[in-house]
């Protein structure tokens, strides 16, 4: 396949060359959207000619230039997965169209190349030189402390270790969180945590960060996040149980609250041995009483309507 590419490649670039220039006098835009529809057509060798016709024949800025170089890489990386070519039209963006605002794409689809190549350590070489690319990107603020870790020239602190070690800590079961934090299972944690940034690295590095599938869940994820944070300021944080509502509870329904643990016998639980199950039924309650009110509230404020009878 590879070899039929650039058999095609180099016919397409004599040619461009020769004396004969068939489509002379073609205008630019007729030029261009010929190429685009043979893209468009999956026709992806063709297409790639064509975008070289167009940067052999015309005229064009410094800018045009670079995007045409730039699609003909893309199409290399994306669609026919040629790596060596794709590192060709992305190095000269870098190399010659050095004013462009597509040179930091330009760089990391150079450091995706590489990876994709297994070329590890050139890429991590690109990674290095490509300085816009090694900014810190995550929207944590630094915490000082004693370096633990060090992943791609990027320090781990001991003060961000903790605030990492924490949100792991309080996503346990309640019966994990009992062993409390200890020494072992905050190396473990750390060590876990090492490997996880080594292959998030590696998958940034790949642009997987743009793959269509990571983009729709992080989008699904992110919309669920904000709803349980609106909750949590508009539902949760406003529910107030106080113990007169306890004890009234318990004395309404006192039969709920019957141990028959024991064969034959039944016990009746004693208020505060009922209390956090009393809480536990409020709550949820409450809850979901102010939710139903803040979605009613929304749902007319943004007319949201349902067309039930579509449903099949």
């Amino acid at each position: 396949m590879k070899k039929s590419i650039i058999f095609c490649l180099m016919a397409g670039i004599l040619f461009g060359c020769s004396k004969y220039q068939p489509g002379e006098g073609i205008p630019l835009e007729r030029q261009r959207e010929y190429a685009s529809a043979l893209f468009n057509q999956k026709l992806y060798i063709q297409s790639i000619l064509e975008y070289n016709n167009l940067l052999n024949r015309y005229k064009l800025d410094k800018n045009t230039r670079a995007n045409v170089n730039y699609m003909i890489g893309n199409i290399f990386f994306d669609q026919l997965g040629d790596y060596q070519n794709a590192l060709y039209y992305y190095y000269k963006i870098k190399h010659v169209f050095r004013e462009s605002n597509l040179v930091d794409e330009a760089n990391k689809k150079i450091v995706a190349c590489f990876e994709r190549l297994g070329r590890s350590f050139e890429a991590a070489a690109a990674l290095k030189d490509a300085t816009s690319l090694i900014e810190r990107d995550s929207p944590f603020e630094r915490l000082p402390g004693d370096t633990v870790a060090i992943v791609a020239g990027d320090p781990l602190t001991t003060g961000e270790l903790d605030r990492f070690f924490d949100y792991y800590f309080n996503s346990l079961l309640p019966e994990e969180r009992n062993e409390g934090k200890t020494r072992e299972k905050k190396l473990t944690f750390l060590r876990d945590y090492v490997k996880s940034e080594v292959l998030y690295n590696t998958a940034k590095r790949q642009n997987l960060d743009q793959d269509k599938k990571v983009v729709e869940v992080a989008y699904l994820q992110k919309k669920n996040l904000m709803v349980e944070r609106l909750l949590q300021n508009e539902v949760y944080d406003k529910i107030n149980i106080k113990d007169p509502e306890i004890e009234q509870y318990y004395n309404d329904n006192k039969d709920k609250f019957v141990d028959k643990s024991q064969a034959g016998k039944e016990r009746q639980l004693t208020l505060e041995e009922a209390t956090n199950t009393i809480y536990q039924l409020l709550f949820t309650q409450q809850a979901q009483k102010l939710q139903d009110q803040l979605t009613d509230r929304y749902i007319d404020a943004q007319n949201a309507q349902l067309f039930i009878d579509k449903v099949k």
